[in-house]
């Protein structure tokens, strides 16, 4: 290769690249200077919080100081320059605002960029305004379309006809497209390059033509010239240095001031100021993106983490013997069974140690020779065995990756560890004739030996945190002084130059920054070392290290003794005790030995869990001994089901972390991360001898005597060890563990994917066998014509045809507007079924006129399987009518072409194109060449990651996932090879170029458009890669292999090139002579004739089977003996592409299983549809078998007890006679015995559930059991693929499955203690919550009401003034609704609203019921009830006499008698809200020496006080003076001779209105019966003792009580009995109480009682009393003259839920005393009223 470089290469004198670095170089000009970040930050001692974390010294959290990033040790990626950040932070957000309104979308902000201001002139013409129009359009698909990949293609008819000539035609068609500016290329400039003349040409009258420009402008604000960015090299200043220059030159001044005023009249806007950055970034426009194009080595080795550098021999091996033992030899810890089958297994699996050799090799053909993994597999197979394929190159070289970081991170530390030496040396020096301090700790050459040996990142971690342990508090200093020295330095040698040059005119110029000071900056700052006073160094500080040094060994000693396991050291024992050594290092701080000798404990096991060989000696223990205990949150237990990822792993106890298989780890932290899962790591869980780690390690810190004071240091000893395992290790151990695992997870997830995309670019395209036609319109020398077929299943959009020709473009399509009308629906109008065969009939003429080879029929739901059979159907039609062939139809995945349509270049492609039309050229183009179409998403948007590779692929890295992906597009694309000149004439092909071995986005955009500005735009041989195109060495030799040239097309085209014809091969240019050298003697041509190789290649690839007679093994003999290396594969390869001229290699395609199929209709996989799932299916019929003749012959109709006839078969039984059955089976009717149901799936599976599985019991009916349209919970028992059916079971058993039969198996470290245990909670829980009130959220729009439950309300009240109400549900169901409204400061009343004439469960009733009180709307509630009463609250609690006591009776007695006390002969009076019973008032008095209590209730007509109503507070008083001892005022008890009229009942309530029957009676009527005194005392048992109280005043101290009922005023008569006449027999009741059943009179009965359960405390007697006369309404009573009634009428709800009452009271408020009066002493019944 070098003599080819040395007599054709000619280096490129630059690039249109280079204009955009001069420009960058210009724009970093204006960078403002940075200074300095000084790491010297003073921090406050804060001596309370030390103090405060010096009281528990021992459990103090110690922070480790970690690195920032492991990315940031030794990191050379790319980051934004600062003249960039500096773009976009004067950006306004106003700015930002237009931007995004005119993008249609977000736009990121979290980093500003300043847009330098816009340079524009008001004065300038139209003429300069336009620009031209071919430029605009060059450097918007550059900047909008991603280069040449994004070339939007123009589908006129014409430029079909254009695309569809021949080969050689389309050549001389862009020929002749440039003859015409050959005159233009003639003057060239001083580089040799042609100067365009046609830019000066106006172009007023072109407009835009280009969409992505016009968005573009539109976006900016701003016009954009191609030309201004295509000469980044000339100044966009006219300044005083360029007139200079134009005198210089001679030009004329005229000329020169007319070019000075064109230039001052349009000034130059450099692309920072016209486009973002991020834009610029995405196009690969940034000035790092230059510098990748423009350097010659690969370019995925530039954009690495860390670049591919080279090495020498000896670094080589060191790294390819650490990548051969951590990739083939060490085991990861999980199992990844996917990829490697034989269970534990390193990262790629385990390997000889013969592979070392290979890796030494692939690493030189890495670093040294800079050969991308493509080139090395297929040129370089000689340089390693059948044990390394591509797979194992790809890891090495990302393991390489690795390496360099971690040789840069030791390298960095080792740098850092050197300085910190000379800077002791220093401090030594200074102060030499002072002994060094105690807790000084001098670095050797044993600690640099140690840091050269790191060998992994975890090693590296240790030794980092032990030099931060013992060094962090240095670094200041250390590095004040390293910069001191550098900086002396630099000041002998600059003194030392200027005495050389003092007596020389050359000046230097001063750097504007110390460049080696920052470098150094750089480097220190490399580690985040942490410089706060952690509790470590506070006990350093004050002297405590001295003591930690007495405890026998040092952390490296132990770390000896724990790696070899035994006492390698003595271990140095002190003859006092530890408190009094402690006794000696007391300080301010640490005034007592205790605290002393806690504070030494500490820093010793700080000082352990540092040491690098204790780390590593625990690390492994850990690693291997780790267990897991797991168990779901309370949000986990409610959502974790079995058809959840994590149901298997729910419940764990002690799984080993090696135990873990594939991704079940990930799938455990990702249930973490959602909060449903927790789980903990440990070591000393699950220890059966009860002996820990600690345990088994503690004796060698221990010295083996039995004294007192050996026993008290081995205490301290055990101690420290303790703090340094379970305070440092064991938690940072976790982290690292887990984090580890997680990455074998990830790694495991990645190989997937992998395979996944691999099986999809790995298929050949469609072949079609056109020798069995003699129809030239089959011919496939041009390549195979497909048609794409894109349909939507609803018929919501039209269906689309596209027809593709063998190039991929796109040349016909068709639109059916009807084909999917009612399709799967099963039933249609004649009119629909007539628009859907008009369709058909348009598909079927234009598949007989358009001719494709293969039909692609995207697939992604079951209808697909209907439009596959029409279209077999429409080609099995045209077959037998016209001898049309039998042209075959696929099924194509349509997740590539769903993706593509939606995509940016399917955008930009086919911008006009409907979204189904875009899908089938993509279907179509996939059948033609799965490569090319994948390729179509990988673009800088990434859309390649929108495919699903698996399940779990969002949860690994994207970057990572990305590499992968494209790895395997970079293999098939370089074992297929590229032809140029077709990623030219079809852009669509353009991104195939990206993977070439050697370029990329950046370099493969720059190949295209350096090859569009060639004079004749086409590549017709390799060497002018390198002689035209600019292509450097490195790049040559890896891509030139690859890029294929359509030799026999252009030998046509008359060119006047040499045409190579191994350029049309995988032969590299390397290996020609060889092949030249083959060929010429496979054909005995004569050597010294020079024309033969050339003819002789032609002739052998006419000949091929001559090459088979050549002896190549010694001919590679020949070759490795001349020092040209190994080449015995090589030229096999060479041999077989003479033979076969780019053979394709990838598998030949082959239609998709039943299987596959299945997959791709139903979107199921093995993961998602199995046996023994849970589903939720459609009934939809039954079926059933009919009866065969033979059958019906042997019937047997069943006789039924009703006198029917019932058919053996269907079982239906309506038959009246028996003839009727066999004319049922003679006409057919009989549909037969049912043996299934059907039923439906949500994916569209048809579904069959047996007989046998629909019930645990015999079923002979089905539609007794299910009725279609019903849902019904299945398990499925097994999946018929090809029939697209499951069966299903859904019995009972079954859906619960106690046996697990059909449950996923658990892991077998489940705990099923814990589950039950938890099982067990959940569901007492459940049992609590329903016995709780439950309230139904209700649809009423009203400004009151709110769906909020009673706490809610209480809260929402507390906030609101006195008088406001809410409406709220009801606990008691659905036709209630709350009133709650409030009384005073924190009482609210709430009032029970019953609702009739409801529509529905959620409305509002259209009668409304508080009490007996009707209302029809909540506004009349509100003005009528809850208004009145909050105007007469608001006027108690303004009384001069109110007390805000909340109707405390001590309390309000305490102020009565302070009144009493100063004015003894006034009758002292208060009143106050009371808060036990809402809505009344207390009203509190003391006429003599004892207070009384009474209350006042408030109602909606005023104040009712003992039975009487008030309208006003004035009226109240006045008459409660005049009659506060009046006797005869005070509510009683009602005896059978008080008036109807005169009853205190009368619209009021009883304490237990409850349970009471007669809760429901009318005020006017309350039937008492005739309770006895022995009655009572048989009932007392059950009765609370109010209740018992009452009853026995009623019966022994009621004045006039006799048996029978009492007369009225004016007239006697007794109450009527349901007879009509009076019934003198004694009804009994379950109690025994007997009571005489009342005469009947005209009266209207009172209703029947409600039966309300209650559980209220003391309600008890109240159900009793309920069931007393529960008989009585049991028939209904028909007085004269009325029709029966039954039911209750006027019910009313629990006195306990309405005003005055709540649910905790037991027993009603009562006058505690009437003063003056003798007799008994009755409830206030009036404070159960409303």
């Amino acid at each position: 290769m070098s003599d080819f470089f040395d007599h054709e290469a000619v280096v490129s004198e630059g690039s249109e690249d280079e204009e955009v670095r001069e420009e960058v170089l210009k724009h970093k000009k204006t960078k403002i200077k940075r200074s300095l970040d000084s790491d010297d930050e003073e921090e406050d001692d804060d001596d309370e919080a030390i103090a405060e974390e010096m009281k528990d010294l021992i459990n103090d959290d110690v922070e480790e100081e970690e690195e920032d990033s492991e990315d940031d040790i030794g990191h050379h990626g790319h980051k934004r320059s600062r003249e960039e950040d500096e773009l976009e932070e004067d950006l306004e957000d106003d700015d930002y605002d237009l931007i995004e309104e005119n993008l249609g979308r977000r736009i990121d902000r979290k980093k500003k960029f300043r847009r330098i201001r816009r340079l524009e002139d008001d004065d300038e013409d139209e003429d300069e305004e336009k620009h031209n129009i071919n430029d605009r359009e060059a450097i918007a698909n550059e900047l909008f379309q991603n280069d040449d990949y994004d070339t939007s293609s123009r589908h006129s008819p014409e430029r079909d006809r254009l695309d569809h000539r021949p080969l050689n035609e389309r050549f001389d068609e862009i020929d002749s497209e440039h003859s015409e500016d050959e005159d233009d290329n003639f003057i060239v400039d001083d580089n040799d390059q042609p100067i365009n003349t046609t830019r000066q040409r106006s172009r007023k009258s072109e407009q835009f033509t280009d969409q992505a420009l016009q968005q573009a402008q539109d976006v900016f604000g701003v016009d954009f010239d191609y030309d201004e960015v295509n000469n980044f090299n000339e100044d966009d200043d006219f300044d005083e240095e360029g007139e200079n220059e134009y005198a210089e030159d001679g030009t004329d001044s005229r000329d020169r001031s007319m070019s000075s005023k064109k230039k001052k009249k349009k000034a130059r806007k450099s692309i920072f100021e016209l486009y973002e950055p991020a834009e610029l970034e995405r196009n690969h426009l940034t000035s790092v993106d230059n510098d990748i194009r423009n350097n010659d080595m690969p370019e995925r080795f530039q954009l690495r983490t860390f670049p591919v550098t080279p090495c020498n021999e000896v670094e080589i091996r060191q790294e390819a013997q650490w990548i051969y033992k951590n990739l083939y030899s060490i085991d990861m810890i999980t199992r990844q069974e996917k990829i490697n089958s034989t269970g534990r297994s390193p990262f790629g699996g385990r390997k000889p140690e013969s592979v070392l050799c290979d890796i030494v090799d692939v690493l030189n053909f890495i670093r040294n020779d800079s050969l991308e993994v493509p080139f090395i597999a297929f040129y370089r197979k000689d340089y390693f065995s059948n044990d390394t394929n591509i797979h194992d190159l790809w890891l090495i070289y990302r393991w390489d990756e690795k390496w360099c970081q971690l040789q840069e991170r030791k390298k960095n530390l080792l740098k850092l560890l050197e300085n910190m030496q000379n800077y002791q040396l220093a401090l030594i020096m200074q102060n030499h004739d002072q002994p060094l301090p105690d807790n000084f700790r001098r670095i050797t050459e044993r600690d640099i030996r140690r840091i050269e040996s790191i060998e992994s990142f975890e090693e590296f971690t240790d030794y980092y945190l032990n030099f931060q342990l013992y060094y962090s508090k240095d670094m200041p200093e250390m590095k004040k002084y390293i910069i001191d020295q550098r900086r002396e330095e630099k000041a002998r040698k600059k003194l030392q130059t200027i005495l050389e040059l003092e007596d020389s005119e050359v000046k230097t110029e001063e750097p504007e920054e110390d460049e080696e000071e920052i470098e150094l900056t750089e480097r220190m700052g490399f580690l985040k070392l942490s410089m706060r006073r952690d509790t470590y160094s506070v006990c350093n500080e004050y002297g405590i290290g001295g003591l930690a040094a007495k405890f026998g060994l040092t952390p490296e000693q132990f770390g000896e003794h724990l790696l070899e396991g035994y006492h390698k050291h003595e271990l140095e024992q002190l003859e006092f005790d530890p408190i009094d050594a402690a006794n000696e290092h007391l300080s301010k701080r640490f005034n007592t030995p205790e605290r002393a000798l806690e504070a030494a404990t500490f820093m010793v096991g700080r000082q352990l869990s540092c040491d690098p060989s204790v780390r590593k000696t625990v690390r492994q223990v850990f690693y291997e001994r780790a267990k897991i205990n797991a168990k779901p949150t309370k949000r986990g237990i409610k959502e974790i089901d079995e058809s959840h990822y994590c149901y298997t792993l729910k419940y764990l106890e002690n799984k080993p972390i090696s135990s873990f298989v594939n991704e079940q780890f990930l799938l455990l932290q990702n249930a973490k991360n959602e909060g449903l899962m927790q789980f903990t790591i440990t070591i000393d869980e699950d220890n059966r001898n009860n002996q820990s780690y600690l345990d088994e390690i503690k004796y060698l810190y221990h010295r083996d005597e039995f004294s007192n004071n050996v026993q008290n240091w081995n205490a301290q000893r055990s101690k420290a060890l303790e703090i340094a395992l379970n305070r440092f290790l064991y938690p940072f151990f976790v982290k690292e563990l887990t984090s580890k695992v997680l990455n074998e997870a990830q790694f495991g997830i990645l190989e997937m994917c992998a395979r996944k995309i691999s099986s999809y670019i790995s298929v050949a395209p469609i072949t079609f066998n056109a020798e069995t036609y003699d129809d030239d319109d089959f011919d496939t020398r041009n390549g195979l014509r497909i048609m794409g077929f894109a349909f939507s299943h609803d018929n919501e959009e039209a269906s689309f045809c596209a027809l593709i020709d063998g190039d991929g473009e796109v040349t016909d399509y068709l639109k059916l507007g009807h084909f999917m009308l009612r399709r799967n629906q099963g039933f249609s109008t004649d009119k629909e079924t007539q628009l859907r065969m008009g369709d058909r009939e348009k598909l079927k003429r234009f598949i007989q006129q358009k001719k494709p080879h293969a039909i692609a029929l995207g697939c992604n739901t079951i209808v697909t399987r209907l439009v596959m059979e029409d279209l077999l159907m429409i080609v099995k039609e045209l077959n037998d009518s016209d001898q049309y062939p039998l042209i075959p139809v696929e099924y194509v995945d349509s997740e590539l072409s769903i993706v593509f349509m939606n995509s940016k270049r399917a955008i930009s492609e086919f911008h006009n194109y409907p979204l189904n039309l875009r899908q089938a050229i993509s279907l179509a183009r996939r059948l033609q060449d799965p490569l090319i179409e994948f390729c179509q998403l990988c673009t800088p948007d990434e859309e390649i990651l929108c495919l699903k590779y698996h399940p779990m692929q969002e949860y690994v890295p994207r970057e990572e996932l990305l590499n992968v992906i494209y790895s395997e597009f970079v293999n098939q694309v370089n074992e297929v090879g590229v032809d140029l000149n077709r990623c030219l004439l079809h852009p669509h092909t353009a991104p195939l170029l990206q993977f070439v071995s050697g370029l990329g986005p950046r370099k493969g955009a720059y190949l295209l458009r350096s090859l569009k500005k060639q004079r004749t735009p086409l590549l017709e041989n390799r060497t002018q890669l390198v002689q035209n195109l600019g292509v450097g060495k490195a790049i040559f030799i890896n891509c030139a292999g690859f890029i294929k040239v359509d030799t026999a097309t252009l030998a046509h085209s008359g060119t006047d090139t040499y045409i190579e014809v191994l350029d049309s091969t995988r032969v590299h240019p390397e290996a020609n002579e060889w092949a030249r050298k083959m060929a010429v003697d496979a054909l005995d041509y004569d050597p010294e004739n020079e024309s033969h190789p050339s003819q002789a290649l032609e002739e052998i690839m006419a000949k091929s089977e001559k090459l088979r007679d050549l002896d190549l093994d010694e001919f590679a003999k020949e070759l490795n003996r001349q020092g040209l290396g190994r080449k015995r594969l090589l030229l096999y390869d060479v041999r077989n592409e003479l033979t076969e001229r780019y053979k394709d290699r990838r598998r030949p395609y082959v239609s998709p299983t039943s299987d596959e199929i299945f997959v791709m209709l139903t979107g199921e996989t093995e993961e998602t549809l199995y046996n023994g799932k849970l589903v939720l299916v459609n009934i939809t019929g039954v079926l059933r078998r009919r009866p065969k003749s033979d059958q019906v012959d042997q019937a047997q109709p069943i006789r039924m007890e009703s006198g029917t006839w019932k058919c053996p078969f269907c079982l239906r039984s309506d038959f009246v006679e028996l003839a009727n059955v066999w004319n049922h089976f003679d006409s057919n009717q009989c549909p037969g015995q049912p043996y299934g149901v059907r039923a439906k799936l949500d994916n569209g599976l048809n579904g069959l559930i047996p007989i046998k599985y629909l019930s645990d019991k015999d079923v002979t009916d089905p539609m007794t059991r299910v009725k279609p349209g019903m849902s019904v919970h299945c398990r499925i028992l097994k999946v018929i693929t090809d029939r697209f059916t499951v069966e299903l079971t859904c019995r009972s058993s079954d859906l619960i499955d106690n046996h697990n039969r059909f449950k996923k198996p658990k892991d077998p470290n489940y705990n099923y203690e814990a589950e039950q245990k938890d099982t067990s909670a959940v569901e007492e829980v459940k049992k609590r919550n329903s016995r709780q009130r439950t309230y139904m959220k209700r649809i009423i729009i009203h400004p009151s009401f709110h769906n909020i439950d009673f706490r809610n309300a209480e809260k929402m009240l507390s906030q609101m003034e006195q008088g406001e109400a809410i409406i709220r549900p009801s606990s008691k169901g659905s036709d209630h609704l709350t009133l709650s409204w409030k009384v005073h400061d924190s009482i609210h009343q709430h009032v029970d609203i019953r609702e009739e004439g409801k529509t529905n469960v959620f409305s509002l009733g259209q009668q409304l019921f508080i009490g007996n009180e009707t209302f029809e709307d909540l506004d009349e509630i509100i003005a009528r009830y809850v208004q009145p009463m909050a105007s007469l609250a608001q006027d108690l609690t303004s009384f001069k006499y109110f007390r805000d006591l909340n109707g405390d009776r001590p309390a309000a007695e305490i102020v009565l008698n302070e009144e009493k006390q100063k004015a003894p002969s006034r009758i002292p009076y208060i009143v106050s809200a009371s808060k036990e019973f809402p809505g009344k008032f207390l009203l509190s008095y003391q006429p003599n020496q004892k207070a009384f209590h009474e209350f006042i209730t408030i109602t909606a007509n005023g104040y009712r006080y003992r039975n009487n109503v008030f309208k006003s507070i004035n009226a109240l008083f006045k008459w409660f003076k005049g009659h506060f001892n009046d006797r005869s005022t005070f509510p009683r008890t009602p005896n059978l001779n008080t008036p109807v009229s005169a009853s205190p009942y009368g619209a009021q309530r009883t304490p237990v209105a409850q349970t009471s029957p007669f809760v429901g009676s009318k005020p006017s009527f309350v039937p008492t019966p005739n309770i006895n005194q022995q009655a009572i005392q048989r009932a007392a048992a059950s009765m609370p003792s109010h209740i018992f109280n009452t009853l026995s005043q009623v019966a022994g101290q009621t004045p006039s009580f006799n048996a029978t009922m009492g007369q009225t005023p004016g007239g006697t008569g007794a109450l009527p009995t349901r007879g009509g006449t009076f019934q003198p027999e004694i009804s009994r009741d379950r109690f025994g109480l007997k009571a005489p059943m009342l005469p009947t009179t005209n009266m209207p009965p009172p209703p029947p009682p409600p039966i309300v359960p209650s559980n209220r405390p003391g309600s008890r007697s109240g159900n009793q009393w309920a069931d007393i006369v529960q008989q009585e309404w049991k028939q209904p009573i028909v007085p004269s003259g009325r029709a029966p009634k039954t039911g209750p009428t006027n019910q009313r709800t629990p006195a306990w839920s309405t005003p005055g009452a709540s649910s905790a009271m037991s027993i009603s408020p009562t006058q505690e005393e009437t003063p003056n009066i003798r007799g008994d002493q009755t409830p206030l019944f009036d404070e159960w009223t409303y």
